[in-house]
């Protein structure tokens, strides 16, 4: 159950930015919002099977379906939505050894999600649908593991906010996301490792309701960098480690000449020692300098500040 003030022509009751404000008026009354009951019921059945062709070829392929019925109740307006179905979905992949040490793959794939909610006109959501595609290659030496995978991917009935109206979703007809990411991990001796990714990635949505084809909230360019260190202590060997993620600037609001969220880097650290043969402590702190940076938003009148400095500490027993 929510509200909000006053009216979808006017969703917010101060304007920040009045050059002469009104004092003491009344505002109008709330407006009902959302109130919906919603319930569903999903099953899921898999089946998959992988075999090797030969010595060089290992081969994989899947089926997966997912019966639902998912009934919404407007109790606003008093509509009633219901969906029952039952989608098959498949996969496919493919990994071929070309020597001892390189390695190429692909794969090709569907999925199926429910959506939740209600749109502007108080109807509910088709399930976001996606099929997509990976090829890549690996390669494995002496102290140092590469991967490198190109990707595209086809998703539709993706939740986004609404071009006409920023207090509800509204699906994209289709979003398509292509790219490239890249691992590597560097084994420096028995103590020291570094491991770091980058991913480059071009996502568009093709619905022309929509002022932009950008996709709110994905970075162009992102990656990570860490450096982990193995420490012999008392018999025992500590673990600590530390490094930087780095997130690129990205589409903030779906506008004509959308709001960006700046790019930032957050730094986290960690240290990780055992007490006996079963029982870890780890104790990590993300966001080490305490950056303020946006996280997310999805109108330029809300954006999500990221979590400042967090210190957390945990136990982990091995049975």
């Amino acid at each position: 159950w929510m509200r909000r003030n006053p009216t979808g022509a006017a969703p917010y009751a101060v304007d920040l930015y009045d050059p002469a404000p009104t004092y003491g008026a009344i505002a109008a009354p709330l407006l009902p919002f959302t109130n919906n009951d919603e319930r569903r019921w999903a099953g899921t059945l898999y089946v998959q099977d992988m075999w090797d062709a030969t010595d060089r070829l290992t081969l994989v392929g899947g089926a997966r379906i997912d019966p639902y019925r998912q009934t919404i109740v407007n109790n606003t307006t008093g509509g009633t939505g219901r969906t029952v179905d039952a989608p098959v979905k498949f996969r496919a992949g493919a990994r071929y050894a070309v020597d001892d040490h390189v390695s190429v793959h692909a794969n090709w794939g569907e999925s199926f999600l429910l959506n939740s909610g209600t749109g502007r006109t108080g109807e509910g959501f088709a399930p976001e649908q996606a099929r997509g595609y990976e090829v890549g290659a690996a390669g494995r030496w002496q102290g140092l593991d590469v991967g490198l995978t190109w990707f595209d991917i086809a998703k539709t009935n993706i939740l986004t906010t609404d071009p006409i109206d920023a207090g509800f979703n509204a699906p994209v007809g289709e979003l398509n996301s292509r790219g490239v990411e890249v691992d590597a991990s560097l084994r420096l001796g028995q103590r020291w490792q570094v491991v770091a990714n980058y991913a480059w990635v071009d996502a568009r949505n093709d619905d022309a309701t929509f002022a932009t084809p950008r996709v709110l909230g994905v970075p162009t360019h992102a990656g990570t960098v860490f450096v982990v260190h193995h420490l012999p202590v008392a018999n025992r060997t500590w673990q600590l480690s530390s490094g930087i993620g780095y997130v690129g600037n990205r589409a903030g609001s779906l506008d004509a000449v959308p709001l960006v969220l700046p790019d930032y880097i957050k730094a986290k650290a960690a240290i990780e020692a055992p007490l006996s043969d079963a029982l870890r402590v780890r104790l990590e702190a993300d966001n080490l300098f305490d950056a303020y940076y946006a996280a997310s938003s999805y109108s330029r009148l809300w954006v999500f500040p990221g979590a400042p400095r967090t210190v957390r500490a945990s136990l982990r027993l091995a049975m």
